[in-house]
């Protein structure tokens, strides 16, 4: 069983990554990470059902800014 992070995407403020499997299924553990910007370290915010949520919110910044409990989809 595998431990290695793989980073499937690094932005600014976000990174999505896989670690290892979950055992119930077999499938990779999707995670959304989020930089403290004190420590520079990276924190698990979200822990994603499958894959097809973690790709949308690769796509989407600002709905990984809702799932991190961040302000998103402000009106200008």
């Amino acid at each position: 069983m595998s431990t290695q992070i793989e980073v499937l995407l690094e932005t600014r403020q976000f990174r999505f990554i896989t670690k290892g499997f979950i055992e119930h299924n077999g499938q990779p553990d999707y995670k959304m990470q989020i930089r403290q910007s004190f420590y520079g370290m990276w924190k698990d915010v979200v822990l994603f059902d499958n894959e097809l949520q973690c790709s949308y919110a690769m796509e989407d910044p600002e709905y990984a800014k809702m799932l991190a409990g961040l302000p998103a989809y402000l009106k200008k």
